[in-house]
């Protein structure tokens, strides 16, 4: 009997979650991409209900990854919007009341002052931070609608071993590929807050253990800012190596991203263990 659903359980949280999982809990996980060696997953997509749906009948917790970074815009605002739309009415179908949602500290926008709070108002900047933003009120709305517990857990950064896009893989192989230059935005200046991917993976698993009730939202993140020029200069302290670095005036998106973790640590017992250098020598030790 399958009692935990996971869509997206091929990217790089979802391998990393299933891995913890795997001998502890009785899970399914759902993937467009099938993994040759993954004895725990099943061909789905979530743009396709009759995909998965047969699969619904015995769950009793969805957790939702799908929908992380994609540059194609059109494809990213289907696959949070669209497929939440198709898993939310197949919950209700199927009478499932239990529903964890990985979301981003992104749908807050701009926090130069004070690390965002889950009740803050949110002003996302980016692309990513309003469809992400959009896909939670989905949630709340049918949590409210149809009694379904729907936990978000806004994650910060996340990095660590097995990531292959984003900043954290491109600096990472700019170490040994001196072909590769960096070329940061807004002069590297930008703060961020990053979790190492075994945190999150930890705050994931505390909600799931908690399982609960009505319309919930938690920080999953470290609380802590470095710049991104902070995090070159550390990965090359690190690896003892030069990285190859223009800087550009261009200005994205937030200037700082932030969140205050403590209704985790306090509701969850959500404690991040792993700093940054820790993290980032993790990654290179791998």
């Amino acid at each position: 009997m399958t009692k935990i659903l996971i869509f997206g359980g091929s990217g790089f949280i979802g391998k990393h979650l299933t891995n913890k999982m795997d001998g502890i809990y009785d899970f399914l996980s759902l993937s467009r991409n099938l993994e040759n060696d993954s004895t725990y997953s099943k061909v789905a997509n979530i743009l396709e209900p009759k995909s998965y749906e047969t699969l619904l009948e015995n769950t009793e917790i969805i957790i939702n990854l799908v929908g992380q970074v994609e540059p194609d815009l059109e494809k990213f605002t289907a696959s949070n919007l669209v497929g939440s739309l198709n898993l939310l009415n197949s919950a209700v179908k199927y009478n499932i009341k239990n529903i964890i949602l990985i979301s981003t500290i992104n749908v807050y926008g701009e926090n130069n002052d004070l690390a965002s709070k889950e009740n803050d108002i949110l002003s996302p900047k980016s692309n990513y931070g309003v469809i992400k933003m959009m896909n939670e009120k989905l949630y709340e709305h049918f949590s409210k609608l149809y009694g379904i517990n729907v936990t978000i857990l806004r994650l910060s950064g996340v990095y660590g071993p097995g990531k292959i896009k984003g900043f954290f893989p491109q600096m990472i192989n700019a170490i040994t590929d001196k072909t590769i230059t960096l070329r940061p935005y807004n002069y590297g200046n930008q703060l961020r807050d990053f979790i190492y991917v075994d945190d999150a993976i930890d705050g994931i698993i505390k909600s799931i253990n908690k399982n609960f009730s009505g319309f919930n939202i938690f920080n999953i993140c470290s609380s802590k800012l470095y710049s991104i020029k902070e995090i070159i200069s550390i990965t090359e302290k690190l690896a003892n190596s030069h990285i190859s670095v223009e800087y550009n005036s261009e200005k994205f998106d937030e200037k700082c991203l932030w969140g205050d973790n403590s209704k985790a640590k306090l509701k969850l017992n959500f404690e991040p263990k792993i700093s940054l250098n820790s993290g980032i020598k993790k990654i290179l030790d791998n």
